[in-house]
């Protein structure tokens, strides 16, 4: 009789410690998207600007360009669980801050921005953090499915997190301004939850270093170590090119959800959240097959069919005047986002040395920091053209770069 082996999602998931480390994740990524999809609902209704909407996206990735680099170095150098605990500590105090300013009724659009912008310097770091991880947790032949549930647990809280904003905004008992306090109030107990689940996560000790080479200031020497590692392996420079047409086309749709559903769709705020959790579902169902599988051939295969998957149903969205249309396309965005987001991550770890990952998972959030410029564009081309147009131009420009250089990238074709 032979005996089956356990699915490598359940081993990977047996694992107590990565089992804290992954739940925390999933409620730490129900307030990030609580968060993107609450304050451009606020700053849409403060402002009736689509503009100004995307400029909340824009201040949310923004710190991605500037900081990714330098939150790679802090992660390869400190404690990478109290440095979780920091992030989750300070994004719950700029939290209470929007419910005290809702409260007080005296919030402009400038001051959401600028505390979405703090928001996002200690998301950056957090997610940095998180993505060096997984390694640290388990062995390497689990760490397909551990990149598989990491991708679970930031989809899962794009799927969780704006549905529930959705329904407070829509269903407590008083005015819109009023409800969105509320998800402020969620967004502090999601985090209050992640701190608690990585209380007592154990990971292997950082090597002892000098006070020198542990200095918060990274160095000119440090800063160039991930991108000469970048640099020095072409796989990585393969995937990086990919991830700045993917993130430059695809995410700027989404502060743009609570544009489309009132002045498009014209729904309501549940049917908002509904449809600003669609590209989560999918992305569940995508990161979960994945997970499930022992072997899935060439990753940058399924990373390239990813990628251009969610190009297209970004485009899609864009023309589509139907809700149910554009819902089943967001969930199409979600598919093949999650395969890009696991095939990049774990092509990544397993091409470079345990001393420098952290470095060079911050050149890709370097590279992730294209997206407020992709946020910028689409916001500029809407407040001209209208946001369907401006979702159009960008997807349909970014799929046919895309196309070009997937034809270059020959160094990915064997992993």
């Amino acid at each position: 009789m032979v005996v089956q082996s356990r699915l490598p999602v359940l081993e990977t998931i047996g694992n107590s410690n990565y089992r804290r480390f992954w739940l925390a994740g999933i409620f730490g990524n129900m307030a990030r998207w609580s968060w993107l999809l609450g304050s451009t609902f606020l700053v849409f209704q403060l402002s009736a600007s689509a503009f100004l909407t995307q400029m909340t996206g824009v201040a949310f990735s923004a710190s991605h360009l500037l900081l990714g680099l330098a939150s790679g170095i802090l992660v390869d150098r400190f404690d990478r669980r109290r440095i979780l605990s920091v992030c989750y500590s300070v994004n719950s105090v700029v939290a209470v801050s929007v419910v005290l300013l809702l409260w007080i009724g005296d919030i402009h659009s400038w001051q959401v921005i600028f505390l979405t912008a703090i928001f996002g310097v200690f998301l950056t770091l957090d997610l940095v953090t998180r993505q060096a991880m997984p390694l640290d947790l388990v062995d390497r032949e689990k760490l397909q499915s551990a990149m598989a549930l990491e991708t679970l647990s930031i989809f899962g809280g794009m799927m969780l997190g704006p549905l529930f904003a959705g329904l407070i905004i829509g269903s407590f008992p008083f005015d819109e301004l009023t409800n969105v306090a509320f998800v402020y109030i969620a967004i502090l107990a999601y985090y209050v939850a992640s701190m608690l689940g990585i209380r007592n996560l154990v990971l292997p000790p950082k090597p002892v270093t000098s006070p020198k080479v542990a200095s918060l200031v990274p160095s000119r020497s440090s800063l160039t170590v991930g991108l000469r590692a970048v640099a020095g392996t072409p796989a990585i420079v393969g995937v990086l090119g990919i991830s700045i047409l993917f993130n430059f086309t695809v995410p700027p749709h989404i502060p743009l959800i609570p544009v489309f559903a009132k002045d498009v769709f014209e729904v309501g705020p549940r049917a908002m959240g509904i449809l600003g959790s669609a590209m989560g579902f999918g992305s569940v169902l995508g990161a979960l097959v994945i997970a499930s599988r022992h072997n899935l051939g060439r990753k940058s295969t399924l990373y390239f069919a990813g990628a251009l998957t969610a190009m297209s149903m970004v485009l899609v969205f864009g023309l589509s005047r139907s809700y149910i249309l554009s819902l089943c396309a967001l969930v199409g965005v979600g598919l093949g986002a999650s395969a890009f987001t696991i095939m990049q991550a774990t092509i990544i770890v397993l091409s470079v040395d345990e001393n420098v990952r952290g470095r060079v998972l911050g050149v890709l959030s370097m590279v992730i920091g294209v997206l407020p410029l992709g946020t910028l564009t689409v916001g500029g081309l809407a407040a001209r053209f209208g946001p369907g147009p401006a979702l159009v131009s960008v997807s349909a420009v970014g799929l046919v770069l895309a196309f070009v250089w997937i034809t270059k990238a020959r160094a990915l074709r064997p992993i």
